[in-house]
């Protein structure tokens, strides 16, 4: 998503048009965009990003300030798409809550959070909020029951294959994927927030002490306690570097929807863990981009000049990607405060084998700690060399190919 002219002020109206369905006005005459300048390409532009960061519903919210400068065709396409959206995850959602009646009849712990929890209690509507999969906790211990379940019941997973892969693959990404054919249902279950590599170990045991109880749809499941919530969406938006629109209004709507957290335990939490600088860039990015928190004194937000170097290159990035977890990357040093976190965070990343490394390479599981060398050349040579070679083929297309 480069940003031009043109997308700078789309980018400009999308975080307008956020601040207007948080705040609930316009907020000054002199804040509201001009969309009479708007292109036809830059309508598209609009929609395309609206879809590919979940905030199409949202902009649908936003259209009662500006009702006769949004084109009429529209304006009717995206409250179209609103009630869709809205129908097609209620319907997805009841088929989510079967799945959990079957894990809870086979003793398995559930915790569904971001999804529709978090639309139908951050956001009060659950069409607001787009999302594809479901994502819930569940206790690390249950991997086998949880796999069994979901087998059952006609799901498909990502696990590479062996035992040991299968564990090794839980392990690093502290969840997995599983999806049904026949009603295209995505679930990821996670027993931790973020994967191993990121170090971010919090402790999973204290978060299922703190959570609560509640009938959602008909079935009782674990809810996370507001401090623990806020921790995780605050670990997502940080591992995904705040890349999409969609992370920061999650949590705007969250502080707005809970604005006395006990902070003392998160400052707790975050201590223990190293996670303060990732906590402190989370407000910092609802002080710089929501009008609503302008003024906001968050008791954990503090001056770090790598903090403000860090909302700096966001705002400022000519491409919104988010930084990719299986290599190394400046920005998972930068987000750390601790140094023997961002060691943690460089040995983890370094030698622990993924699925890429058992695909490559099929060794049986008597076998499996040779993985951890392979991996190391092939991530530190031969993949090196083999985007040199495609880069050197597409600089030179009438080469031969060897």
């Amino acid at each position: 998503r480069v940003r031009t002219d043109n997308t700078n002020r789309i980018r400009r109206y999308v975080i307008w048009s956020l601040n207007t369905t948080l705040a609930e006005n316009a907020g000054p005459v002199e804040a509201i965009p001009d969309l009479s300048v708007f292109s036809e390409s830059d309508w598209t532009t609009l929609s395309n990003l609206a879809l590919n960061e979940g905030i199409a519903a949202l902009i649908t919210e936003s259209l009662s300030w500006q009702p006769d400068d949004f084109p009429g065709e529209l304006a009717d396409a995206y409250y179209q798409f609103l009630d869709q959206q809205r129908n097609e995850n209620l319907q997805r959602t009841l088929a989510f809550v079967e799945v959990l009646k079957a894990l809870h009849e086979k003793g398995v712990q559930t915790m569904p959070f971001k999804g529709p929890m978090l639309a139908e209690r951050t956001y009060g509507d659950g069409g607001l909020r787009g999302y594809w999969d479901f994502d819930f906790l569940f206790p690390r211990a249950q991997i086998q029951v949880l796999s069994e379940v979901l087998d059952g019941l006609g799901f498909d997973s990502n696990l590479p294959g062996t035992p040991k892969q299968d564990a090794a693959y839980w392990a690093y990404s502290g969840q997995a994927v599983y999806c049904r054919e026949n009603d295209k249902l995505a679930l990821e279950p996670h027993w931790a927030f973020a994967p191993v590599t990121v170090a971010i170990d919090l402790d999973y045991e204290e978060i299922w002490r703190r959570s609560s109880r509640i009938d959602w749809h008909g079935i009782d499941v674990n809810v996370l306690s507001p401090e623990d919530e806020f921790i995780s969406l605050a670990i997502h938006g940080g591992k995904e570097a705040w890349s999409k629109s969609k992370y920061l209004i999650d949590m705007a709507r969250f502080l707005k929807v809970h604005p006395t957290l006990d902070w003392d335990y998160i400052r707790a939490v975050a201590e223990a863990h190293g996670i303060e600088r990732i906590i402190n860039l989370a407000l910092t990015m609802m002080v710089e981009t929501f009008d609503y928190f302008a003024a906001a004194e968050f008791p954990l937000r503090r001056n770090d000049p790598a903090i403000d170097k860090l909302v700096a290159r966001i705002q400022a990035s000519p491409v919104n990607i988010a930084p990719n977890i299986y290599f190394l990357k400046p920005y998972f040093m930068e987000v750390r405060e601790r140094w023997r976190d961002k060691l943690k965070y460089v040995l983890r990343t370094v030698l622990t084998p993924r699925t890429a490394h058992f695909m490559t390479i099929r060794l049986p599981d008597s076998l499996f700690l040779l993985y951890t060398p392979f991996k190391v050349l092939y991530d530190g040579l031969v993949l090196p060399v083999w985007k040199f070679y495609k880069s050197i083929r597409s600089s030179n297309p009438d080469q031969p190919t060897v």
